[in-house]
Protein backbone atom coordinates (compact mmCIF):
# COMPACT_ATOMS: atom_id res chain seq x y z
CA UNK A 1 0.00 0.00 0.00
CA UNK A 2 1.56 3.76 -1.28
CA UNK A 3 0.04 6.47 0.80
CA UNK A 4 1.74 8.59 -1.70
CA UNK A 5 -0.53 7.62 -4.48
CA UNK A 6 -3.54 9.68 -2.65
CA UNK A 7 -2.23 12.83 -0.91
CA UNK A 8 -4.31 16.19 -1.11
CA UNK A 9 -1.04 18.24 -2.78
CA UNK A 10 2.40 17.86 -3.03
CA UNK A 11 4.69 20.74 -3.41
CA UNK A 12 8.27 20.52 -4.44
CA UNK A 13 10.54 23.64 -1.94
CA UNK A 14 13.61 22.86 -4.24
CA UNK A 15 15.65 22.51 -0.71
CA UNK A 16 15.28 20.23 2.00
CA UNK A 17 12.31 21.59 4.42
CA UNK A 18 13.30 23.03 7.89
CA UNK A 19 9.94 24.64 8.73
CA UNK A 20 6.43 24.31 7.53
CA UNK A 21 2.99 26.71 8.29
CA UNK A 22 -0.88 25.56 7.24
CA UNK A 23 -3.18 28.74 7.07
CA UNK A 24 -6.63 28.94 8.27
CA UNK A 25 -7.35 29.43 4.24
CA UNK A 26 -5.15 26.53 3.43
CA UNK A 27 -2.07 28.22 2.11
CA UNK A 28 1.01 26.17 2.37
CA UNK A 29 3.78 27.72 3.75
CA UNK A 30 7.72 26.15 3.27
CA UNK A 31 11.02 27.38 4.05
CA UNK A 32 13.78 25.73 3.52
CA UNK A 33 17.19 25.33 4.84
CA UNK A 34 19.23 27.13 2.90
CA UNK A 35 16.71 30.04 3.61
CA UNK A 36 14.22 29.73 0.44
CA UNK A 37 10.44 30.47 1.75
CA UNK A 38 7.56 29.52 -0.83
CA UNK A 39 3.49 30.13 -0.28
CA UNK A 40 1.13 27.79 -2.40
CA UNK A 41 -2.79 28.33 -2.40
CA UNK A 42 -5.12 25.81 -2.10
CA UNK A 43 -5.72 25.36 -5.85
CA UNK A 44 -1.57 24.39 -6.31
CA UNK A 45 -0.68 27.51 -7.73
CA UNK A 46 2.32 29.36 -6.14
CA UNK A 47 1.50 32.58 -4.57
CA UNK A 48 4.98 33.92 -3.49
CA UNK A 49 8.47 33.23 -3.07
CA UNK A 50 11.30 35.31 -1.20
CA UNK A 51 14.87 34.23 -0.37
CA UNK A 52 16.26 35.33 3.10
CA UNK A 53 19.05 34.76 4.61
CA UNK A 54 19.63 31.69 5.82
CA UNK A 55 17.74 28.24 6.95
CA UNK A 56 14.19 29.17 8.76
CA UNK A 57 13.99 27.42 11.90
CA UNK A 58 10.35 28.95 12.28
CA UNK A 59 7.24 30.21 10.68
CA UNK A 60 3.96 31.83 12.72
CA UNK A 61 1.42 33.72 10.83
CA UNK A 62 0.62 37.61 11.90
CA UNK A 63 -2.92 39.05 10.42
CA UNK A 64 -1.75 38.41 6.80
CA UNK A 65 2.03 38.37 7.44
CA UNK A 66 4.22 35.82 8.04
CA UNK A 67 6.83 36.28 10.97
CA UNK A 68 9.95 33.87 10.30
CA UNK A 69 13.27 33.49 12.56
CA UNK A 70 15.87 33.00 9.08
CA UNK A 71 19.60 32.47 9.73
CA UNK A 72 20.70 35.60 12.62
CA UNK A 73 17.62 37.35 12.03
CA UNK A 74 13.87 37.22 12.76
CA UNK A 75 12.00 38.67 9.84
CA UNK A 76 8.66 39.70 8.49
CA UNK A 77 7.50 39.11 4.74
CA UNK A 78 3.99 39.91 3.61
CA UNK A 79 2.94 38.80 -0.04
CA UNK A 80 6.71 37.51 -0.73
CA UNK A 81 7.95 41.00 0.41
CA UNK A 82 10.37 41.82 2.86
CA UNK A 83 7.93 44.21 5.27
CA UNK A 84 10.76 43.96 8.65
CA UNK A 85 13.81 42.27 9.41
CA UNK A 86 16.12 42.66 12.85
CA UNK A 87 19.88 41.03 13.47
CA UNK A 88 19.71 38.76 16.42
CA UNK A 89 22.86 38.00 18.31
CA UNK A 90 23.54 34.19 17.15
CA UNK A 91 20.83 31.70 15.40
CA UNK A 92 17.71 32.85 15.54
CA UNK A 93 15.58 29.64 17.06
CA UNK A 94 12.07 29.75 18.73
CA UNK A 95 9.06 31.85 18.04
CA UNK A 96 5.75 33.06 19.84
CA UNK A 97 3.63 36.26 19.75
CA UNK A 98 1.06 37.15 22.03
CA UNK A 99 -0.18 40.32 23.69
CA UNK A 100 0.63 42.82 20.28
CA UNK A 101 4.45 41.52 20.82
CA UNK A 102 6.95 38.51 19.19
CA UNK A 103 8.94 36.63 21.09
CA UNK A 104 11.94 35.35 19.58
CA UNK A 105 15.37 33.56 20.69
CA UNK A 106 18.51 33.13 20.05
CA UNK A 107 21.70 31.26 20.74
CA UNK A 108 25.44 31.24 20.09
CA UNK A 109 27.05 27.81 19.92
CA UNK A 110 30.76 27.37 21.04
CA UNK A 111 32.39 24.87 18.66
CA UNK A 112 35.43 24.71 20.86
CA UNK A 113 33.64 23.60 23.97
CA UNK A 114 31.07 21.72 22.26
CA UNK A 115 28.04 23.48 23.73
CA UNK A 116 26.08 26.78 23.51
CA UNK A 117 27.64 30.05 25.53
CA UNK A 118 25.33 32.41 25.32
CA UNK A 119 21.84 32.90 24.39
CA UNK A 120 19.01 35.81 24.39
CA UNK A 121 15.10 36.29 24.68
CA UNK A 122 13.91 39.02 22.07
CA UNK A 123 10.52 40.97 22.34
CA UNK A 124 9.52 42.74 19.23
CA UNK A 125 6.45 44.95 18.33
CA UNK A 126 4.44 44.14 15.32
CA UNK A 127 6.35 46.32 13.51
CA UNK A 128 9.60 45.08 13.90
CA UNK A 129 10.45 47.76 16.95
CA UNK A 130 13.07 46.07 19.82
CA UNK A 131 11.14 46.39 23.19
CA UNK A 132 13.40 44.40 25.21
CA UNK A 133 16.60 41.78 25.53
CA UNK A 134 17.08 39.45 28.05
CA UNK A 135 20.44 37.61 27.82
CA UNK A 136 21.20 34.25 29.04
CA UNK A 137 23.85 31.70 29.65
CA UNK A 138 21.64 29.00 28.64
CA UNK A 139 19.87 28.07 25.54
CA UNK A 140 16.05 28.74 25.31
CA UNK A 141 14.98 24.83 24.09
CA UNK A 142 10.90 25.24 24.44
CA UNK A 143 8.90 28.81 23.99
CA UNK A 144 5.55 28.70 24.87
CA UNK A 145 3.68 32.35 25.19
CA UNK A 146 0.03 31.86 26.32
CA UNK A 147 -1.16 33.56 29.62
CA UNK A 148 2.36 33.94 30.83
CA UNK A 149 5.37 33.30 28.99
CA UNK A 150 7.51 30.37 29.89
CA UNK A 151 10.41 29.41 28.49
CA UNK A 152 12.51 26.05 29.80
CA UNK A 153 16.72 26.47 29.42
CA UNK A 154 19.21 24.01 29.01
CA UNK A 155 22.90 24.04 31.38
CA UNK A 156 23.91 25.33 33.16
CA UNK A 157 21.26 26.62 35.31
CA UNK A 158 18.47 24.47 33.54
CA UNK A 159 14.86 25.60 35.21
CA UNK A 160 12.46 28.17 33.11
CA UNK A 161 11.55 31.75 33.10
CA UNK A 162 8.09 32.51 33.78
CA UNK A 163 7.15 36.58 32.32
CA UNK A 164 11.10 37.39 33.39
CA UNK A 165 11.41 35.82 36.68
CA UNK A 166 13.52 32.39 36.65
CA UNK A 167 11.56 29.53 38.46
CA UNK A 168 12.95 26.10 39.14
CA UNK A 169 11.38 23.13 37.92
CA UNK A 170 10.46 19.46 39.44
CA UNK A 171 13.67 18.29 38.05
CA UNK A 172 17.22 19.90 38.28
CA UNK A 173 18.15 18.38 34.78
CA UNK A 174 18.52 20.54 31.60
CA UNK A 175 15.08 20.86 29.86
CA UNK A 176 16.03 19.67 26.15
CA UNK A 177 12.68 19.90 24.48
CA UNK A 178 8.78 20.64 25.02
CA UNK A 179 5.17 21.12 23.75
CA UNK A 180 2.21 23.44 24.33
CA UNK A 181 -1.37 23.22 23.56
CA UNK A 182 -3.43 26.38 24.77
CA UNK A 183 -2.60 27.20 28.49
CA UNK A 184 -0.93 23.52 28.62
CA UNK A 185 2.70 23.24 28.74
CA UNK A 186 5.07 20.10 29.33
CA UNK A 187 8.95 20.31 29.39
CA UNK A 188 11.39 17.15 28.87
CA UNK A 189 14.70 16.50 30.59
CA UNK A 190 17.42 15.13 30.09
CA UNK A 191 17.10 12.96 32.70
CA UNK A 192 13.94 11.34 31.60
CA UNK A 193 11.49 13.76 33.68
CA UNK A 194 8.42 15.14 32.01
CA UNK A 195 7.30 18.02 33.99
CA UNK A 196 5.31 21.15 34.06
CA UNK A 197 5.76 24.14 35.09
CA UNK A 198 4.91 22.97 39.12
CA UNK A 199 4.65 19.25 38.89
CA UNK A 200 6.72 15.99 38.00
CA UNK A 201 4.68 14.10 35.51
CA UNK A 202 6.29 11.25 34.59
CA UNK A 203 10.06 9.63 35.04
CA UNK A 204 11.47 7.90 32.39
CA UNK A 205 14.53 5.75 32.18
CA UNK A 206 16.06 7.83 28.98
CA UNK A 207 16.59 11.34 27.59
CA UNK A 208 13.27 12.90 26.47
CA UNK A 209 14.24 13.25 23.09
CA UNK A 210 10.64 14.88 21.68
CA UNK A 211 6.75 15.50 22.83
CA UNK A 212 3.49 15.91 21.04
CA UNK A 213 0.51 16.69 22.53
CA UNK A 214 -3.26 15.41 21.28
CA UNK A 215 -5.72 13.44 23.56
CA UNK A 216 -2.05 11.86 24.97
CA UNK A 217 0.69 13.45 25.62
CA UNK A 218 3.18 11.06 23.46
CA UNK A 219 6.96 11.29 23.87
CA UNK A 220 10.42 9.16 22.50
CA UNK A 221 13.27 8.56 23.83
CA UNK A 222 16.70 8.30 22.32
CA UNK A 223 16.49 4.75 22.04
CA UNK A 224 13.39 4.38 19.83
CA UNK A 225 10.85 3.96 22.95
CA UNK A 226 7.57 5.63 22.06
CA UNK A 227 5.10 6.06 24.50
CA UNK A 228 1.39 7.61 25.20
CA UNK A 229 1.12 9.05 28.41
CA UNK A 230 -2.27 9.60 30.26
CA UNK A 231 -0.84 12.58 32.05
CA UNK A 232 -4.00 12.50 34.57
CA UNK A 233 -3.36 8.81 35.26
CA UNK A 234 0.51 8.92 35.48
CA UNK A 235 0.41 6.01 33.10
CA UNK A 236 0.79 4.67 29.89
CA UNK A 237 -2.28 4.21 27.62
CA UNK A 238 0.01 2.50 25.10
CA UNK A 239 3.84 1.86 24.10
CA UNK A 240 6.00 0.58 21.47
CA UNK A 241 9.72 0.04 20.77
CA UNK A 242 11.26 0.18 17.36
CA UNK A 243 14.21 2.13 15.73
CA UNK A 244 15.11 5.66 16.72
CA UNK A 245 12.71 8.63 15.95
CA UNK A 246 13.55 11.51 14.05
CA UNK A 247 10.65 13.78 14.24
CA UNK A 248 6.92 12.92 15.55
CA UNK A 249 3.65 15.07 15.33
CA UNK A 250 -0.49 14.77 15.97
CA UNK A 251 -2.81 14.65 12.90
CA UNK A 252 -6.19 15.13 11.99
CA UNK A 253 -8.68 12.15 13.96
CA UNK A 254 -6.53 12.40 17.07
CA UNK A 255 -3.61 10.01 14.25
CA UNK A 256 -0.01 9.88 15.81
CA UNK A 257 2.90 10.38 12.99
CA UNK A 258 6.53 9.24 13.57
CA UNK A 259 9.40 8.86 11.23
CA UNK A 260 12.14 6.84 12.13
CA UNK A 261 14.87 4.18 11.31
CA UNK A 262 17.95 5.55 8.89
CA UNK A 263 19.46 4.37 5.65
CA UNK A 264 16.70 2.14 3.41
CA UNK A 265 15.30 1.57 6.87
CA UNK A 266 13.34 4.88 6.87
CA UNK A 267 9.61 4.73 7.27
CA UNK A 268 6.66 6.65 8.19
CA UNK A 269 4.25 5.16 10.87
CA UNK A 270 0.68 6.14 11.43
CA UNK A 271 -1.26 5.18 14.27
CA UNK A 272 -4.15 5.86 15.93
CA UNK A 273 -4.61 7.73 19.42
CA UNK A 274 -4.99 3.93 20.77
CA UNK A 275 -1.57 3.17 19.43
CA UNK A 276 -3.14 0.63 16.50
CA UNK A 277 -1.16 0.65 13.32
CA UNK A 278 -2.96 2.52 10.87
CA UNK A 279 -0.15 2.48 8.06
CA UNK A 280 3.53 2.48 7.34
CA UNK A 281 5.69 2.32 4.54
CA UNK A 282 9.38 3.83 3.39
CA UNK A 283 9.70 7.47 3.15
CA UNK A 284 13.02 9.63 2.61
CA UNK A 285 13.72 11.48 5.71
CA UNK A 286 10.98 13.62 7.62
CA UNK A 287 12.21 16.92 8.76
CA UNK A 288 8.84 18.44 9.95
CA UNK A 289 5.54 17.46 10.39
CA UNK A 290 2.46 20.22 10.24
CA UNK A 291 -0.97 19.58 11.11
CA UNK A 292 -4.08 22.44 10.36
CA UNK A 293 -7.74 20.94 10.88
CA UNK A 294 -8.36 18.12 8.52
CA UNK A 295 -4.68 18.80 6.51
CA UNK A 296 -1.53 16.85 7.62
CA UNK A 297 1.94 17.85 6.02
CA UNK A 298 5.42 16.34 6.11
CA UNK A 299 8.31 18.07 4.80
CA UNK A 300 11.29 16.08 3.53
CA UNK A 301 14.67 16.31 3.44
CA UNK A 302 14.34 15.91 -0.79
CA UNK A 303 12.54 19.42 -0.29
CA UNK A 304 9.06 17.49 -1.07
CA UNK A 305 6.13 18.27 0.64
CA UNK A 306 3.17 15.57 1.03
CA UNK A 307 0.29 16.77 2.13
CA UNK A 308 -2.93 14.38 3.18
CA UNK A 309 -6.58 15.14 3.79
CA UNK A 310 -9.15 13.49 6.62
CA UNK A 311 -11.48 11.90 4.21
CA UNK A 312 -8.95 11.17 1.35
CA UNK A 313 -6.65 9.53 3.89
CA UNK A 314 -8.90 7.23 4.90
CA UNK A 315 -10.90 6.86 1.92
CA UNK A 316 -7.01 5.75 0.52
CA UNK A 317 -6.65 3.34 2.69
CA UNK A 318 -9.55 1.84 2.86
CA UNK A 319 -9.75 1.15 -0.85
CA UNK A 320 -5.98 -0.18 -0.98
CA UNK A 321 -6.91 -2.74 1.78
CA UNK A 322 -9.94 -3.79 -0.30
CA UNK A 323 -7.43 -4.04 -3.74
CA UNK A 324 -5.22 -5.98 -1.38
CA UNK A 325 -7.98 -8.17 0.12
CA UNK A 326 -9.18 -8.74 -3.56
CA UNK A 327 -5.52 -9.36 -4.74
CA UNK A 328 -5.08 -12.42 -2.05
CA UNK A 329 -8.69 -14.01 -2.79
CA UNK A 330 -7.71 -13.48 -6.64
CA UNK A 331 -3.86 -15.64 -5.78
CA UNK A 332 -5.89 -18.25 -3.50
CA UNK A 333 -8.37 -19.05 -5.93
CA UNK A 334 -5.96 -19.51 -8.45
CA UNK A 335 -4.05 -22.03 -6.70
CA UNK A 336 -7.21 -23.86 -6.07
CA UNK A 337 -7.39 -23.77 -9.71
CA UNK A 338 -4.12 -24.89 -11.11
CA UNK A 339 -3.99 -27.85 -8.15
CA UNK A 340 -7.92 -29.04 -8.98
CA UNK A 341 -6.53 -29.15 -12.89
CA UNK A 342 -3.31 -30.70 -11.77
CA UNK A 343 -5.17 -33.52 -9.93
CA UNK A 344 -7.32 -34.43 -12.91
CA UNK A 345 -4.71 -34.96 -15.31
Amino acid sequence: MDALTFTWATRDLGEPISALFISSNKEIVAGGWNGNMKCWGEDGSLLWSIQLSDRIASILQLKQSYVVTDGMHVSCISQGELVWSQPLEGSADLLANGNNTILATSSVYDIEHGDFMESAIWTFTEQGELIDVLRLDERPWHLHFGGEMLVGLGRPKCGIFVDSTFQNLPSDSPVVCGVSKGDVCFFGHADGTISTKDAQVFKHENTINSLCLGELLIFSDEQGFLGALDTKKKKFSWKQQGEIIHTQGIGFSSTHWCHRGNGPNQKIEIRTNKGDMIHSQQLSRVNTFFSKDELMAVGLDTGIIHIWQEQMFFRGLERDDKVERDNRLDAKLLSLREKFSGNNK
